[in-house]
């Protein structure tokens, strides 16, 4: 299996070229004067140094072919927008149309699914997203804080099927054995009882908390 040019880099995929290359230099120079050296060590440090000429390569020659995404930065920026403006299918399509996968296209689905009310899914995007950008903070904190509400029964639908004496499976979707069915563009809001109104808002701040924000400071 080919290792990620990126993990290779030690770089987040939403890098720009700049910071690309001045990473790829000064990891690069790690190695140029270990190359010079007798033995093993010298054969290692030259094969370092081509696999990291090789991964900044790569990563070029994929930014010079994704045309069919253009800009990737400002599609995510856009994706990110409609999702604030509760634009949840438009936000989805945008995904769905996009040839090039990376770490920040799998934290903007997971947000899209917890929007729905699919917590089992959105987890997974997230952990998909950790997968590929493994020292990325934002990533790793969002799927911390939505493991930690659903371990601690903050789960929103949970708690109001819990409280019916409903099993839930956050790894189905709505409408699949006997599942709610939510409208997929409905905000956070509307409180049947006191319970449902301390879920929805706890799973309000989740949601804000994974876009940057936080609406309930003490948690």
């Amino acid at each position: 299996m080919q290792k990620n040019p990126y993990v290779i880099l030690g770089v987040d995929e939403n890098i720009p070229d700049d910071q690309l290359y001045e990473a790829y230099r000064k990891k690069r120079a790690e190695y140029a004067d270990a190359r010079f050296q007798p033995g093993e060590a010298g054969a290692e440090a030259a094969q370092k140094m081509e696999e990291l000429d090789n991964a900044y390569s790569d990563i070029l020659a994929d930014r010079k072919n994704r045309g069919a995404d253009g800009d990737v930065t400002t599609v995510f920026a856009e994706v990110e927008q409609m999702i604030k403006d509760g634009k949840l299918n438009e936000a989805q399509s945008r995904l769905d149309g996009m040839n090039q996968r990376p770490a920040e296209w799998h934290y903007l689905q997971s947000i899209v699914f917890y929007r729905k009310n699919w917590y089992g899914e959105s987890k997974k995007q997230l952990e998909m997203a950790c997968q590929q950008a493994p020292g990325n903070h934002k990533y790793s904190d969002a799927l911390m804080r939505l493991n930690n509400r659903m371990n601690q029964g903050q789960n929103p639908q949970q708690a109001k099927n819990n409280a019916s004496g409903q099993q839930y499976d956050p790894n189905q979707r709505p409408g699949q054995n006997g599942q709610p069915n939510m409208d997929p563009n409905r905000q956070m809001g509307g409180c049947g009882t006191e319970m449902n109104c301390c879920a929805n808002l706890i799973c309000a701040d989740c949601c804000c908390e994974m876009m940057g924000g936080d609406l309930i400071s003490c948690c």
